[in-house]
């Protein structure tokens, strides 16, 4: 018996658009599958190009070829395999750090805060990222809403906006999506003036950041700035604090340098009670041993070694770490009784001294200068749920409380 001829299933050509044949698609049927076939416009090289889509059914044929088909009409990236969610971000963050001219310590933070996404759809395909994707990255190893869940949020939502405005993604998926509901107001702590003494006392008794303590209550100042601090920065007259740098720790190296903005450089009025308290750390730091140099970062990424007079170096005469600190500082906290003392850490004392100076009726914008914020809209965002009105005696029970100490 003859063998018997098998012809091809027609195919069905179904037509989208037409110029010169571009836009149109076949339909047929392969096996089991249906596959959709798109004539693209003829490239440079002077070729046919075409891209098919196979699926179970002919109409989820027809809507892959249709998807691609919307992509191609958009000037998205379809003639080459989609880059993926990492190489994306690897480019886009390399020229943002440039284009924004990130400090150290930020490019630190948003690649701590990348590693987490990474981890979940950095091999993704930029154009197969969808809702579900977002949820796995912003929530991985968290449950529910934290601080951390809202940053990778951030993160995420910078990433998508810029691919959707280069044409790297159809559509942003975060557009479609509620963000997680912000807690951060009611997550910063600051202490009541009581907590305050509390601490101060805590921290006299042990001998432990006694004066560092005080000064970031009066002053605000970010801890960055205080461990920066030198005798050059004191002025008596005034009497003020000169705030022009700060702390960078990056990949285990420490170093000064600039601060984290041009309104960060700032002259910081200070009481006599905590001229005295200074005055006596410094007495009392003459009989340290020897300090040892200190790196400072330059304009340009210059970085050298120099003689330093620092207010607040550890132990060692070296510039003080940040680990340094938080581990002296949650020694001080747990003695002073203070309830739930795992949320107060040193940058609280910046919301304390916040808190006690609007309490004490200190003007909004006068705040925001004294902070170093970079616009008054900034204070107002963090401070804004603060009662104005407060009857608290604020920081004027601050420099009661320096100078009992000082007695």
């Amino acid at each position: 018996m003859g063998a018997v001829s098998v012809r091809p299933p027609k195919e069905r050509r179904i037509k989208v658009a037409s110029k010169r044949g571009a836009g149109e698609f076949a339909v047929y049927k392969r096996g089991q599958n249906y596959v959709a076939r798109y004539r693209l416009p003829i490239g440079t090289d002077g070729k046919r190009r075409r891209k098919s889509f196979t699926a179970p059914t002919r109409k989820e044929a027809i809507q892959l070829a249709n998807e691609f088909r919307r992509k191609v009409e958009l000037g998205l990236h379809v003639g080459k395999a989609s880059i993926s969610f990492s190489e994306f971000f690897g480019e886009w963050f390399e020229a943002e750090s440039k284009r924004k001219n990130y400090k150290p310590n930020t490019i630190e933070t948003y690649t701590s805060i990348s590693k987490p996404i990474l981890n979940v759809i950095g091999n993704i395909p930029m154009d197969s990222i969808n809702s579900y994707h977002v949820d796995q990255a912003v929530f991985a190893v968290v449950e529910g809403y934290t601080v951390r869940a809202e940053r990778r949020w951030n993160l995420l939502s910078m990433v998508l906006k810029a691919a959707h405005k280069r044409k790297i993604i159809a559509e942003n998926p975060m557009d479609f999506m509620d963000a997680p509901a912000s807690k951060v107001a009611e997550e910063r702590r600051a202490l009541t003036v009581e907590e305050v003494a509390k601490l101060i006392s805590a921290a006299e008794e042990l001998g432990e950041l006694e004066t560092e303590i005080k000064t970031l209550v009066a002053t605000g100042m970010r801890v960055g700035e205080l461990r920066a601090l030198t005798w050059d920065d004191l002025d008596t007259e005034i009497p003020a604090l000169r705030v022009n740098k700060t702390t960078y720790e990056v990949q285990g190296r420490i170093a000064v340098g600039e601060t984290k903005t041009k309104n960060a450089n700032r002259l910081v009025e200070i009481s006599e009670a905590l001229v005295k308290q200074l005055q006596k750390h410094h007495i009392a730091q003459q009989t340290t041993a020897v300090l040892e140099p200190v790196v400072y970062v330059h304009s340009l990424g210059r970085m050298d070694r120099q003689e330093h007079n620092l207010i607040f170096p550890d132990a060692a005469g070296k510039l003080m770490r940040h680990a340094y600190l938080h581990r002296h500082f949650k020694k001080v906290v747990e003695a002073s009784g203070i309830a739930n003392p795992e949320t107060v850490k040193p940058h609280v004392l910046r919301h304390t001294h916040a808190t006690l100076a609007l309490a004490a009726g200190l003007d909004l914008f006068f705040l925001s200068r004294r902070l170093g914020h970079g616009t008054i809209a900034t204070t107002a965002d963090v401070y804004s749920h603060l009662t104005l009105h407060s009857q608290e005696k604020g920081a004027t029970v601050i420099d009661e409380i320096l100078e009992q100490s000082n007695g």
